[in-house]
């Protein structure tokens, strides 16, 4: 907008500067007007900064040269995903660059709108039944926090990945939720004073000093300490069986909870775990046997919240 015509220019980035043509010695001014996503960040006059932009003073025979710099805000898109698709869940989200909280389901995205190159930070407000399985798209990530740099231009997208929180329960519930009010073994098909020969085939050099593992009971099992020998495997690999044992068959009489096995083939239900644990038991290799403890593990402890009240909440 100059002082001396009654018509605007326009400028974009490496034109041709724009010459007033020849004007009378005076006081003159120009304003640039915004363009929404930009900002003005500099004003030179002839090379030095000027900050009286919109006021300039032009000597006879002077060429005076105006540099406007701009710098393009950025924008920031939250997305979310979830495990199992489609839940109607809403996930809250706390961004630096806003007063208010925002909500989102699976699939819906958050645009900041603009914003001035500098660092941000989105949270997760992760909701009790969920984990926060990785969050991509950021600079770097802190537990449920993502930080972006954003660029000049830059328009970033942050993606928060939630998996339910699935219900599964390590040998130590088990052994510890087997008698009383809060009896855990009720819910599945299996006895806790059940002998382990009675439900795995167990090899006969199996024992723990003079005593054949299969004669000790489900809820024995789930104290066995393990060992250096081919014995302790079996030890470790039964009592991460036992717990996988009593997790498919909780999950195989209350269908419709989630279940980490659901998603593993071949451990989701119990006579799938009992094969498993027989053919590790009976390769005789001690690695085979701890592989499957381990892989079983991962699945007992696929929760890190649970309520124990009935009925299930």
């Amino acid at each position: 907008n100059p002082s001396w015509s009654e018509s605007n220019f326009y400028l974009d980035d490496d034109d041709t500067p724009y010459d007033s043509g020849w004007l009378v010695p005076g006081t003159y001014s120009v304003d640039e007007l915004g363009v929404t996503g930009w900002d003005l960040t500099s004003v030179t006059k002839n090379g030095s900064a000027f900050t009286d932009a919109t006021n300039f003073t032009l000597g006879a025979g002077e060429t005076i040269t105006l540099v406007y710099t701009n710098t393009q805000r950025g924008k920031i898109i939250v997305e979310k995903q979830t495990d199992p698709d489609g839940v109607a869940d809403s996930f809250e989200f706390d961004p630096s660059w806003s007063g208010s909280n925002f909500f989102l389901t699976d699939g819906q995205q958050n645009d900041s709108g603009w914003l001035v190159p500098g660092t941000y930070t989105v949270s997760e407000l992760v909701p009790t039944g969920w984990n926060l399985s990785s969050i991509t798209g950021a600079d770097s990530t802190s537990d449920s926090t993502a930080t972006v740099i954003l660029s000049p231009g830059e328009t970033v997208t942050v993606v928060f990945n939630n998996q339910i929180g699935y219900l599964a329960y390590t040998p130590g519930f088990w052994k510890n939720h087997a008698t009383g009010k809060h009896n855990a073994w009720q819910y599945t098909a299996f006895d806790k004073d059940t002998d382990l020969s009675d439900v795995f085939t167990i090899p006969a050099a199996y024992k723990i000093k003079n005593k054949w593992l299969g004669d000790y009971t489900l809820l024995g099992a789930l104290s066995f300490q393990g060992g250096g020998d081919l014995s302790g495997a079996a030890q470790i690999l039964l009592r991460a069986g036992v717990a996988a044992l009593l997790n498919a068959s909780f999950h195989e009489l209350n269908p419709g909870l989630p279940y980490l096995g659901d998603l593993a083939d071949d451990y989701d239900t119990p006579e799938e775990v009992i094969a498993l644990v027989n053919a590790a038991l009976a390769s005789e290799d001690r690695g085979t046997m701890l592989t499957l403890a381990d892989t079983l593990d991962d699945l007992n402890n696929a929760t890190d919240y649970f309520d124990w009240r009935w009925p299930l909440p």
